[in-house]
């Protein structure tokens, strides 16, 4: 789910700046490194920490995220924040995002058989960029029918929510062990 608002933010941000405000494509595109460069640092100090504190790092980077968008909402709701401002929140909410994409792929690939990992990382891949034509879809769809920042960040604050929900139920779900093949049957998933 975090994965459509990575997404679907950088289109939505685009328009609402160049259409919205009149800024100049330069500068919406300027806004947006924070959010891409914050995700960029997170992987590598995550990988810093130890393995728990890496597997509540999905929890908190979708809280985080979340914060994020609900300062932009608030931001926005009463006047327009100046460019430099949003950058900055969506920079904070960008690394929200990275602890979130690096935890989460570390507690998958951590979870299964190291022979599974590259199927695992692959498949965790496939999804986020399937969620993230779908936040563009979806995000851009919202935006341009409301025509209102505002709306878009609640419900991108709103999502977030929701996937610190799912990432709270996974942390406190049962834990079911990967089934070891039955001999002669090959080591690669779908082999």
């Amino acid at each position: 789910m975090t994965g459509a608002i990575y997404f679907g933010i950088l289109l939505v941000v685009a328009i609402y700046l160049q259409q919205g405000r009149g800024a100049s494509a330069a500068e919406s595109g300027l806004v947006m490194v924070p959010w891409v460069a914050a995700f960029g640092v997170a992987g590598p100090l995550l990988g810093r920490f130890s393995p728990r504190h890496r597997q509540l790092a999905g929890l908190a980077g979708t809280l985080l995220v979340a914060a994020g968008f609900a300062v932009v909402a608030l931001l926005a709701a009463y006047g327009q924040p100046s460019s430099w401002v949003l950058a900055l929140v969506l920079g904070i909410a960008g690394l929200g995002y990275g602890g979130t994409f690096a935890g989460t792929i570390a507690v998958l690939t951590d979870t299964v058989d190291t022979r599974y990992a590259a199927d695992v990382s692959g498949l965790f891949n496939t999804i986020v960029r399937v969620g993230g034509v779908f936040g563009v879809a979806v995000f851009t769809t919202t935006y341009t029918a409301t025509s209102s920042f505002v709306v878009v960040a609640v419900v991108m604050a709103a999502s977030a929510l929701v996937a610190a929900g799912l990432a709270a139920v996974g942390l406190t779900g049962p834990r079911q062990a990967v089934a070891e093949p039955a001999a002669g049957r090959h080591d690669r998933v779908g082999a």
